[in-house]
């Protein structure tokens, strides 16, 4: 006889920091799962609005809620104290103003889970849509694979669209459009994968290329379970912090491929090409040419080609900045003349000359 899903349990971590206007339509879709078996770890970091006592009153209603209240320390260290304290075979993680279908779980579990505990999937991907105030969906993600498949297949389902173009169609690296298998979570010494507090953006990413070291099964479903709410006050909507959160990002996405490279070469290969265009997206996407910031994502698209920068990279950045008489002195620098010069030598390499 097969196990019963609904004696799994799965526990559900939610950081919450100044988020008692979202928090509760967030916490009302988990509570209201059509899989019952849920342990909701509500951690409160340091808010200074009404969000303890929001998140008290919840757990007034419902004996499967449990808080931490902490100081505040950053969303990757509530992560960390959900996961030490989680008590689940399967965990989740949603962030506080968002939420999900009521049969998310329910239907994902049944995917993951097997009659032989040691033939559960290590990982489950599902759909996504952002939403407005409105929760009307206006983006959703559309990846056409459905199934399962092993770790090449859930790196590459990670890793191979994230942010460039269309890259809404991808799973994409992100922590809360996945459920992890709590036991996959564990590194060769014993001790959990914990998220690294000191990254404050991507941290999403790093955390995924350091667990899926573990994960050999994934299953996938593209049903758009998760909403992500498209908060007005993002800060992509101011564009000094919106540079800061790319370089940011662009410095996580190094990190990943030292990661990833040590034990999926050819993950780590794709995603490099994924972070070629990432990266160049940045420079192209800032419509004041700034030289300090092309500065600082070349370096960034140096890093990740392990000193180099790829023709077609180097001949971009030349077609941005050659027309533009004010960023002379930033064409002189060493960076730009690097990359011009590989262009160069890569050229006579094809054409058969020394």
């Amino acid at each position: 006889m097969g196990r019963d899903i609904a004696n799994v349990k799965i526990s559900v971590i939610v950081p919450v920091y100044n988020a008692a206007k979202y928090v509760r339509n967030c916490t009302e879709s988990v509570l209201n799962s059509t899989h019952k078996n849920i342990e909701l770890i509500l951690v409160n970091d340091g808010s200074t609005d009404d969000s303890l006592q929001v998140l008290e009153s919840i757990k007034a209603s419902d004996s499967r809620v449990v808080i931490i209240d902490k100081k505040n320390a950053g969303v990757s260290a509530a992560r960390n104290d959900g996961i030490k304290a989680s008590t689940g075979e399967f965990i989740h993680f949603i962030d506080s103003d968002d939420w999900i279908d009521n049969n998310c779980y329910e239907n994902m579990l049944k995917a993951m889970v097997k009659d032989v505990p040691g033939e559960d999937a290590d990982v489950g991907y599902f759909g996504w849509s952002k939403d407005n105030i409105y929760k009307t969906a206006f983006v959703q993600s559309k990846e056409g694979y459905t199934g399962e498949g092993g770790q090449d297949k859930i790196l590459e389902l990670m890793l191979s669209l994230v942010g460039v173009g269309g890259g809404y169609v991808s799973y994409g690296n992100y922590v809360w459009n996945k459920i992890y298998k709590k036991a996959s979570l564990y590194n060769e010494t014993g001790e959990l994968v914990l998220f690294d507090e000191n990254v404050s953006i991507a941290e999403d990413g790093l955390w995924l290329a350091k667990a899926a070291k573990n994960w050999k099964k994934g299953v996938f479903d593209k049903t758009p379970y998760y909403h992500y709410f498209q908060n007005p006050d993002s800060v992509m909507n101011n564009a000094e912090k919106y540079k800061k959160t790319r370089l940011g990002s662009e410095e996580s996405h190094v990190k990943m491929i030292e990661i990833i490279e040590e034990y999926a070469p050819s993950m780590a290969e794709l995603h490099r090409d994924v972070c070629n265009k990432f990266f160049l997206s940045h420079m192209e996407g800032d419509k004041t040419h700034d030289p300090e910031f092309i500065k600082a994502v070349l370096d960034n698209l140096i890093k990740i080609n392990k000193g180099e920068c790829p023709s077609s990279v180097a001949e971009k950045i030349a077609e941005l900045m050659g027309n533009k008489p004010r960023d002379t002195e930033f064409l002189n620098r060493k960076l730009v003349k690097k990359a011009i010069a590989v262009t160069k030598r890569l050229d006579k390499r094809r054409k058969g000359t020394k």
